[in-house]
């Protein structure tokens, strides 16, 4: 059974039994509507297929619908993540051809630090993440001022192993910009990157299964020498 949807609010929302698919025409005006939709191919343990057309006229939704991709843990779109009005440019990626490397699995780990310093509370939203290389990556961190005041804030960057690193592409992210934020608000961050097919031809490489990327943020203030490490790649 094929289940054809638009909005028109919850109070006429149907049960309907035994739905295969659910095609959204019109994208719900909230996650939650669209978290109902496609749920109508769960009942009764039941699975399914939901599709749904998203346009730029939606972009507003996409950081709601990223969310709730990596809560299921599904894989995002470069195209929605760009949507989300994080100012990627998929060009610089498209132009390289990149080519997967199904066969060979890294574990990307993610940390936070900051400085005593700085008031905030920052920390990943994801502990972990499984890529290949030549895979485009989409993640988040997560920066909140608790303050009654405005708080600027800069990062840097490591990447562990230090071997590592070269192979390590940030294609856009938030290091060495100030960030600025008012009293009690809270942003998502995100850092779209890829690792390098090449690495698979450094013998170096051979063994390493896990690499940590770690931000460290500072108090954005005048005189600020940030500290230079190694690792950094640009």
């Amino acid at each position: 059974m094929f289940f054809v949807e638009q909005d028109t609010g919850s109070s006429n929302r149907q049960d309907v039994d035994d739905v295969k698919f659910v095609i959204n025409y019109d994208f719900p005006n909230t996650s939650e509507d669209y978290i109902h939709r496609i749920g109508r191919t769960g009942r009764s343990s039941q699975t399914g297929t939901s599709y749904a057309f998203f346009t730029k006229n939606n972009s507003r939704l996409a950081k709601d619908l990223i969310n709730v991709l990596k809560e299921a843990n599904q894989q995002v779109n470069p195209e929605l993540a760009e949507m989300a009005s994080y100012g990627v440019d998929l060009s610089r990626i498209k132009t390289r051809n990149l080519k997967r490397i199904d066969n060979r699995e890294i574990t990307i780990n993610f940390n936070a630090d900051k400085s005593s310093l700085l008031r905030w509370n920052f920390k990943p939203l994801q502990i972990e993440i499984k890529v290949v290389p030549g895979e485009t990556v989409l993640a988040f961190y997560s920066a909140e001022n608790p303050t009654d005041h405005s708080i600027s804030g800069i990062s840097t960057y490591s990447i562990v192993p230090y071997e590592a690193a070269k192979y390590f592409n940030k294609i856009q992210c938030f290091c060495f910009d100030e960030q600025r934020l008012n009293p009690h608000e809270q942003v998502d961050m995100p850092v779209f990157f890829y690792i390098d097919p090449d690495i698979i031809n450094d013998p170096y490489m051979v063994n390493i299964k896990d690499i940590t990327l770690s931000y460290t943020f500072f108090e954005a203030v005048e005189g600020l020498d940030l500290p230079f490490m190694s690792s950094f790649k640009e």
